[in-house]
Order: C-alpha cells, then sequence, then structure tokens
C-alpha cells in the first residue's frame, strides 16, 4: 500500500502523453518568488514569436461556481476555462460529443464522466442546457460533451471545461494583468534552454516585464513536486519531495526489520531440527538436499501468509486511507506489477533464510562428528548485530515521530493572534449576499448565542496572497516601495476575531473618515521605522492604528506587511461569525435559517474557522499518522524479534543460569545479567539514529518560518519506551528461567 502510495505521489502528471514536452510558463520576480498567473494574451505572443512552441493555450479556473441539477444549485468543484487547444495538450479524451460544436460556441461546455454520472446519472442529450451561477451571474451553457474522468493524481482538475472566453471578453488580450495560467507544447527534440532564452527576450521586447521580472518554463512533471516556491491562486495540489523520501525510507527499514526478525526465526528453527538433521545425514542427504527441502516449507509457509494478507488487503486499505486521509483510493489489485515485485521479493526471502539455516545446521552436525560439540546457534556477533540494527531503525522511527507529534503540537496550539476557536465561516458563490449582508448581520446579532458578526471580501484569515504595491514618504521626501498584503474587513472585525490594537485605534463607523484610512500591522511598522506612525499616510491614506502581528497564513510563512481598509458591504465575500458557547451545531442551525431566509434557493458554505487552519497542515498530520503507524508497527516487529531472539538464547543458557544461581545469584542478579547488554544495544543505538533522525527533522522544518526547539525529551521518552520494549519482549522470560529449579535445568541439559 506504503509502494502504491508513492507510486501516486511520483507519477503526477505522467499519464499525458506528451507530459515530457509540456510547460507551464512562470512569472519570475526578483525578490518576491515565483507567480503562476500570466496575461491573457501570452500564449498567442509565445505561438508568434517562438517557433520551438507548438501550440499554447490557456486555463482560468472559474472558482466559487455552481451548477444548477434538477431545480437546486451545487457547487462546482473544478470549473475550468480553456483554449480549444488545451484538450490535445494534455491528453483529453472524449466519450462523448462533438469536439467541434465546441470549438466554435463559445457557450458550449463538456462534463466529466464522474460529475455527469453523478448529478445526471449519465441521461444526458447533447445540446441540453445546464445553469451555470457564480457571483450572481447566471450562464445558460450547453453540454456539448462527456470526456473521460482525468486521473487524480493529476495537477490539472476539471469537473466541467468551458471555453476561454466565457468569462473574458477579447478587449482582455491586451491587457498585462496575470490573469491566467498558461501552458506551452514543444517540438520533439526541443532545446528547453532556447526557448527559455526565447521566452524571456519575449517578456522585455513585447510583454513589457521590468529589470526584476522575467518568464521562465516548468516542466509538467515537476509541478506537483517542485511548486513550494510559486505563489498559486488556483486550486492546485502541491506535494513535498523530501515528505516522499522519509516515507519511502522508513518502509524500506521497516522492510529490514522484518527480514532480520526471520532470520533470528530461522535460527530457532536451527535448533529445534538440529536432531532431525543428523538422522539425515546419517541415512544419506547431503547440504543439497537439506537446503532444498528447508527453502520449499520455508517459500510454502510464507506463500501462504502473502495469500491470506492480499485476501486483507482490500479491508485493510479502507482503514488505511480513511486513517491517514489518502486523497486516493488504494487499489493494490490494479498494480499487478506490485504483487508480482513482493511475490519476487518472498522468493529472494525464502533463499536467503533457506541457506542461513541450512548452514547452521550443517555446520552443527559436522562439529558433533568430528569434536563431539553441539552448536546450533550462530556466533553472538552475528546476533548482536542483527537486534542492534533492528534497534537503531527503532529508536530511529520513534524519535522522529515523538519530534513530528512536538512540531504538529506546537503549529495547532500556537497563539496565532486572533480567536479561532468559536468562529464560524459563512461563504456564498453568489453576489446576493453581498447587499444583504447587513441584513444578515443584523439577523444573526439578535440571538444570544451570537457574540459578534464581520466581514471580509474574498480574502481572510487564512488567506491567499493579495499583493499592492505602497509608497510612503520618508523624512528627507525619498519614496519606497513597499509590496505588502492588503486585508479589506468591515468595523467589527477586531471585536469579532478578538485581535489586539498595538498603537490607535480599529475602524469606528462613528468616524466617516475612516472609510479612507488604513491599520498596519506591526511588521509593516517595523519596515517603515518612523516612530508614532499614527497619524502619518501611505499612499495618500491615514494610518490611525497599528494591530499586533496576527498569521493571515500558515505557520509555513513568515508574518509579512499586511494593511487593513475597510471594506463596503456590497464587497464582503466571507463572513465570520463568533459564537459565546462550544454549540457549534445549534449556532450553525441558527445561522442556516437565517441566511435561507434571506437569500433562499442559494448554495452556501458554513465551516469552523478551527478546522480550516487545521487544514492547514493536512500534509504535516498525514505525515504525523503515517509515522505513527510506522512507530506502531517498528514497535510490535521489535518486540517480536526480541522475544524471538530472548527464546533462543535463553535456550542455551538454561545450564548456565542454573549454574550461577547454585552459586548464589539471586532472580535480579540473573535478569541483569540477561538485560545488561540490551541496554548497551539500545544507549547505542540511540547514539547512532539520533544524529540522522534530528538532521531529517531539521531539513523538514525548513519548511516553517515558525517551530520548536527540540529540546531533551523527545531523546528521554525514545529510550523509556526502548526500555519498556525490552523489559516486556526479554525480562518476563528471563524472570521465568531463573524461577526455575536449577537441579532439573541441569539434569535435563
Amino acid at each position: 500500500m506504503i509502494f502504491q502510495y508513492l507510486n501516486h505521489e511520483f507519477t503526477f502528471d505522467r499519464h499525458n502523453q506528451n507530459h515530457k514536452r509540456i510547460y507551464r510558463v512562470l512569472v519570475e520576480k526578483k525578490g518576491y518568488g515565483k507567480e503562476a498567473m500570466t496575461p491573457f494574451n501570452l500564449a498567442q505572443d509565445i505561438l508568434m514569436s517562438v517557433p520551438e512552441v507548438k501550440n499554447a493555450a490557456r486555463v482560468y479556473e472559474f472558482q466559487a461556481s455552481s451548477a444548477k441539477i434538477h431545480s437546486e444549485y451545487v457547487p462546482v468543484d473544478y470549473f475550468q476555462c480553456v483554449d480549444y487547444e488545451l484538450l490535445s495538450i494534455l491528453s483529453l479524451h472524449l466519450i462523448a460529443g462533438n469536439l467541434e460544436n465546441f470549438k466554435k460556441d463559445q457557450r458550449s461546455i463538456l462534463l466529466s464522466e464522474s460529475f455527469a454520472k453523478k448529478y445526471f446519472q449519465n441521461n444526458i442529450s447533447i445540446g441540453e442546457s445546464l445553469i451555470i451561477e457564480k457571483g450572481g451571474e447566471k450562464y445558460e451553457l450547453s453540454i456539448q460533451g462527456i470526456f473521460k474522468d482525468i486521473p487524480d493524481n493529476s495537477t490539472f482538475r476539471a469537473d466541467i471545461i468551458g471555453n476561454i472566453y466565457l468569462r473574458f471578453p477579447k478587449s482582455l488580450e491586451s491587457s498585462k494583468l496575470g490573469v491566467c495560467h498558461t501552458y506551452i507544447l514543444l517540438h520533439d527534440n526541443t532545446d528547453y534552454h532556447e526557448v527559455s532564452n526565447k521566452l524571456e527576450k519575449l517578456g522585455k521586447e513585447i510583454a513589457g516585464l521590468t529589470d526584476t521580472e522575467r518568464y521562465i518554463i516548468q516542466s509538467l512533471k515537476d509541478i506537483y513536486l517542485n511548486s513550494n516556491d510559486v505563489f498559486e491562486v488556483y486550486n492546485i495540489p502541491i506535494g513535498n519531495k523530501n515528505t516522499l523520501f522519509i516515507l519511502a525510507g522508513v518502509s524500506i527499514l521497516l522492510i529490514g526489520i522484518t527480514l532480520f526478525n526471520y532470520l533470528l526465526i530461522s535460527s530457532g528453527i536451527a535448533i529445534s531440527r538440529a536432531n532431525e538433521t543428523r538422522i539425515r545425514r546419517i541415512h544419506g542427504a547431503n547440504k543439497t538436499d537439506i537446503f532444498l527441502q528447508t527453502n520449499f516449507e520455508m517459500f510454502i509457509t510464507i506463500t501462504i501468509s502473502f495469500v491470506i494478507s492480499l485476501i486483507f488487503i482490500p479491508i485493510i486499505s479502507k482503514g488505511f486511507v480513511q486513517t491517514f486521509s489518502f486523497p486516493f483510493e488504494l487499489n493494490v489489485w490494479a498494480s499487478w506489477y506490485v504483487i508480482a515485485g513482493i511475490f519476487c521479493f518472498i522468493i529472494l526471502l525464502s533463499v536467503l533464510a533457506s541457506l542461513y539455516t541450512t548452514k547452521s545446521l550443517w555446520e552443527s552436525h559436522t562439529l558433533k562428528e568430528r569434536y563431539g560439540i553441539e552448536k546450533v546457534h550462530t556466533k553472538g556477533s552475528f546476533k548482536s548485530a542483527l537486534v542492534l540494527i533492528q534497534l537503531i531503525i527503532f529508536t530511529g522511527i520513534l524519535l522522529s515521530t515523538l519530534l513530528l507529534r512536538k512540531q504538529i503540537n506546537y503549529i495547532i496550539n500556537k497563539d496565532i493572534g486572533y480567536n479561532y476557536k468559536n468562529n464560524i465561516i459563512l461563504t456564498c458563490s453568489s453576489r446576493l449576499l453581498f447587499p444583504r449582508f447587513k441584513v444578515i448581520k443584523e439577523q444573526l446579532s439578535i440571538h444570544p448565542e451570537i457574540y459578534s458578526v464581520s466581514g471580509t471580501s474574498s480574502y481572510g484569515p487564512p488567506a491567499t496572497w493579495d499583493f499592492v504595491p505602497y509608497s510612503i514618504e520618508k523624512l528627507d521626501e525619498d519614496k519606497v516601495e513597499i509590496r505588502s498584503e492588503v486585508l479589506r474587513v468591515d468595523y467589527n472585525f477586531l471585536e469579532t476575531l478578538e485581535m489586539e490594537m498595538k498603537d490607535g485605534r480599529f475602524f469606528d463607523e462613528k468616524y466617516p473618515t475612516d472609510s479612507n484610512s488604513i491599520i498596519i500591522n506591526e511588521s509593516l511598522a517595523d519596515m517603515l521605522i518612523f516612530d508614532n506612525l499614527v497619524g502619518k499616510h501611505l499612499d495618500d491614506r491615514q494610518i490611525i492604528g497599528v494591530i499586533k502581528n496576527f498569521h493571515l497564513h500558515s505557520l509555513h510563512s513568515d508574518i509579512g506587511p499586511i494593511v487593513l481598509v475597510p471594506v463596503k458591504n456590497s464587497e464582503i465575500g466571507k463572513v465570520y461569525i463568533n459564537i459565546k458557547n462550544e454549540e457549534h451545531l445549534i449556532a450553525m442551525e441558527i445561522i442556516s435559517d437565517i441566511f435561507t431566509s434571506i437569500v433562499p434557493d442559494e448554495s452556501f458554505q458554513m465551516n469552523l474557522l478551527e478546522d480550516k487552519i487545521i487544514e492547514l497542515y493536512g500534509k504535516e498530520t498525514r505525515l504525523f499518522r503515517l509515522f505513527t503507524g510506522f512507530s506502531l508497527l517498528s514497535i510490535i516487529l521489535s518486540s517480536l524479534g526480541l522475544f524471538g531472539m530472548t527464546n533462543l538464547i535463553l535456550k542455551y543458557k538454561t545450564k548456565e543460569f542454573a549454574i550461577r544461581k547454585v552459586q548464589g545469584a539471586s532472580v535480579i542478579n540473573l535478569i541483569t545479567f540477561h538485560l545488561n547488554p540490551l541496554i548497551k544495544m539500545l544507549v547505542l543505538a540511540m547514539l547512532i539514529s539520533a544524529p540522522f533522525s534530528v538532521i531529517l527533522f531539521k531539513k523538514w522544518l525548513t519548511n516553517f518560518s515558525f517551530k520548536i526547539s527540540i529540546g531533551l525529551l523527545p531523546f528521554a521518552l525514545t529510550i523509556l519506551i526502548g526500555l519498556i520494549i525490552i523489559l516486556l519482549s526479554t525480562g518476563f522470560q528471563s524472570f521465568c528461567l531463573s524461577k526455575k529449579n536449577p537441579i532439573e535445568s541441569l539434569r535435563n541439559e
């Protein structure tokens, strides 16, 4: 299952036939990173100026739209407006309809196979109308086809595909603003660097980019795992390559633990079958005969276990997907090559274990025959090495899990500058919400369960980037451009989110001039250097206050400069509702009733602000769950290995324990005698694994601007848990042997 997940992640967009020749155009801005939004006319400019480009197409995501299905509006997750050429560039396949009609008619759309099945049960007539609503505007569109579902490991996702001109008029072709994504398809055997150079030249000569800006291209197959530094406006899935490498490494380590355990079990088998081997040799069996018999028996045992595991995989995989919140369904049976690979690994494992067991059995009989020495166990150093490797893997995984847990707890519980525990977010795609916000606010405020109501534009915590340049005059009358995020809020925003002011005051409806005033955060105030900023002007707007820093985004990024400006009721796109208690369900029912009565027949979404904050760390939470699962597996496997090894060793130490007990050794002395080597190996394993775990953890922490200090507690807990595992898996057996009558032990030995 882990292999299938890794395969899913590493093969993003590889289903496209031309994925090696498809690129996305980015705008690189010196000092501000990369942006995916490009001008509307860029695709045509590239086709005319760069002959190495075979085709180019634009994509605009029709966000927050809904479709009228059976008299009700349902949200559309992915509505993409594209150029007709994109269908061939991204290898999209039509299973019904006519692409020519889609190409000619700007009001035509294509539905995905799953969307058509879900809402129409595939009972669709080509040419049928579908009403799409966005921002209060309704579009009557014609269904001209159904396309095959796009694989879920694709950065381009679509439930509905429409024409690029559905939203934008042709007058935008002259605009220099970034409004869409641009994809290009190169000719075969085209030099990537040559295209990059020509695009950079095009940006200067035609697109009018400044000296600090340039066009670059990003391979389609790199978008998913190499876009952490790209500012994305659209809802494009982004993965983390380092996380996947860590996951793959941990999986291999767990396989290693399993292999070492199996070798230890093989030693036990060698002991129990020593007499049988001697009898077979007396009757003429050679080394090959013993190997073939041992290999056949082990192969049958492992194969039966493998078949049983395959039967339970469908059940286990569902729980696996739900527990670890995987974004796709695991289907091991579809990956026949994975099953074949595992089966080959089983054959190899049985051969190795058989060779090991045969060697032990053969050496045992040879020593007995020649020297009268009975020895069926391997050298202590080999067994110790196997145990040490197991403990290294175990401590490494467990320490990593504890460190991950510490960081996850930190980011979830950190004070982010506002109260998100009892806040509800209400959003609606229709513009009918905007003029009625005041009525909604008044109706909600009269209920005792509601503490305060506020609103923002489409952007609000947690928000996407919204950079706007502002300039301020220094004392020497020089001007400096500062790129700052703009948050448009209403007058109750501070009260609703329970923020704090550092200096000055918040917006107040009693002061008419506040509609043209601004509030800045501490980060921007520090950049402006001046003291007593209240009363000064920033881009012709008066600063009336400085708000304490708050996290508009996740803890992955620093708190940047933020400017707060008043928002008009007609621009409200997101409503925040602070409830007085934790009765979320009751409050949501009240909100739903009021909204439905004021804005009937309109779809809306309600979410707890706390849930939206947690969603920011979905990947980290999933990684922590995986490591927790791996830690439990490593504990179980290590315990089984230690139990088997102890059982093996104590069979040889029965006489030694008896002699020591006759000479006066206590039960505690005997248990300590047996556990001391294991405890020393645990400490050594910790010393070896800890540096690697810390290095990997610190590399993972580079994803965060706010992070924990490691401290000593995770190391102490790792050692403590390791000691408990050793005591539980080996201490009981040592105790039982130390309590055994020494006379019986010496007589039997």
